[in-house]
């Protein structure tokens, strides 16, 4: 769940305890309460439970009016580990954006490509399918084929953004090799993909960006005038540096990476190895850094 924390509400998960299992009655002042500030009609859409891990309860706080779950499909319907199939998922989202009233923002949450893999029993995988996993993003990807055949034969449409990304990386790009580069880790890199109608043609940006920044750069694009509190940076403005925090249970590692027109350099900046008893000092650290540079992600 630490993906969409960080996609909704422009913030940095916490290193240990889930916030939102163990914070869901906060109010963060998330991207979908500035949109339901601005008259947007907002809605969550997923085909599992809204229960898990709080879920349902910590985004109805934090600015989503509407949220679907598997309560909200047909018991006749095939249920696989995690919630319904994907191409039901999106049967479903197209539906309830039809009924949605303009400006919406919706956000659709897919489960089937996720451990342990289930496929739904008439989705057949290709012979090149072999491993378990690859049918599973291969049968998402025809999902989301579903999906856009769908919504081109609606009205809103014509002026609808899409944004795809990912809530984690995936295990299947793990490398037994040592990589040089802590940035690169191919197990945590994760697509974001805008697409629109009149998208004129298929632009690549090759800046390293993270979940944090897509809050920021919505906001950004939409000209919300609200203030926000995002750590993120709008991926639609140029920068001449980068600050990078990667944690785990153990430690926080601090990098910073200076931009040119031909190379990404990276520069070691600082670890910290913060324990139990000195976490809160750890991330009070992290903190001061973000506002003393402007510039943390």
């Amino acid at each position: 769940m630490g993906g969409q924390l960080a996609t909704l509400c422009g913030l940095y998960p916490n290193p240990g305890v889930a916030v939102f299992r163990h914070f869901f009655q906060n109010q963060l002042y998330c991207l979908p309460t500035q949109l339901a500030h601005q008259g947007y009609d907002t809605a969550w859409i997923h085909a599992g439970s809204g229960n898990f891990d709080n879920q349902a309860v910590f985004l109805a706080k934090n600015g989503f009016q509407r949220i679907i779950s598997d309560l909200d499909f047909s018991p006749e319907l095939e249920k696989l580990t995690w919630g319904y199939a994907d191409h039901d998922l999106m049967k479903k989202a197209v539906s309830v954006m039809r009924e949605q009233k303009p400006p919406f923002f919706s956000m659709i949450l897919t489960t089937t490509n996720h451990h342990p893999n289930q496929l739904p029993q008439d989705y057949n995988p290709t012979q090149e399918d072999s491993v378990k996993g690859e049918a599973t993003v291969r049968y998402t990807d025809y999902a989301l084929g579903l999906f856009f055949d769908w919504v081109e034969q609606e009205d809103f449409f014509q002026n609808t953004l899409f944004l795809i990304t990912s809530d984690t990386g995936s295990s299947l790009l793990s490398s037994n090799q040592p990589i040089a580069d802590p940035l690169q880790m191919p197990n945590e890199r994760i697509p974001l993909l805008l697409y629109w109608k009149e998208a004129p043609r298929v632009i690549v940006d090759p800046r390293i960006a993270s979940q944090v920044d897509i809050a920021s750069s919505l906001a950004d694009l939409l000209e919300l005038a609200e203030v926000n509190h995002f750590v993120g940076r709008s991926l639609f403005r140029n920068f001449p540096s980068q600050t990078f925090v990667k944690s785990n249970p153990t430690s926080v590692q601090i990098f910073e990476i200076s931009l040119s027109q031909n190379t990404n350099e990276l520069h070691w900046h600082q670890q910290i190895n913060p324990s139990k008893e000195n976490l809160n000092q750890a991330l009070q650290k992290i903190i001061n850094y973000s506002y003393q540079n402007n510039q943390l992600y």
